[in-house]
């Protein structure tokens, strides 16, 4: 009987999710910059050297994931965060934002894919016009997609565009 082992034998515990953090600026969504490929490449070697240092030890590492700043800071900006170097602060696209998005959300995913991470977590949405916009534009690219949003309690339109996520 299982129960019946002394606490020193039983198996660890498992590990729901490894998470890297990464922060990405507009920059990183520009189609001819490599640097987005470079950071969930990093990520990826971080978290698999942690989950083969975990399981050699015993445990279970059941997925890895990787989550981002605030998603507005990069998913829908153009060029540069404007981190007082370079050139001034990025400006919002708004030429064919929806292809935009959509364009760059299959290639996170793609990348994803390729280095076989399961979950990516956009990070938050601070502004309700984003979580009515985009927040249906990412949880519906892809099954590894998640984002949160802050909605104000007396905000009922971005509450309702909540179950169409």
């Amino acid at each position: 009987d299982a129960d019946a082992q002394p606490a020193s034998s039983k198996r660890p515990f498992r590990i729901r999710t490894i998470t890297a953090f990464v922060r990405l600026d507009g920059s990183d969504m520009l189609e001819e910059s490599k640097s987005l490929e470079r950071k969930i490449g990093a990520c990826n070697a971080a978290l698999r050297s942690l989950e083969t240092s975990l399981t050699e030890i015993g445990f279970e590492v059941q997925t890895v994931r990787i989550a981002t700043n605030p998603f507005a800071e990069w998913l829908t900006r153009e060029g540069p965060d404007g981190d007082g170097e370079g050139p001034p602060p990025a400006k919002r696209a708004k030429d064919d934002m929806p292809g935009v998005i959509k364009s760059r959300l299959s290639r996170i995913d793609a990348l994803l894919e390729a280095h076989g991470i399961q979950f990516f977590s956009f990070g938050p949405s601070h502004d309700p016009d984003d979580t009515r916009r985009v927040c249906p534009a990412i949880v519906a690219a892809s099954g590894r997609f998640c984002c949160s949003a802050n909605v104000d309690a007396d905000d009922v339109e971005s509450a309702r565009a909540g179950p169409a996520f």
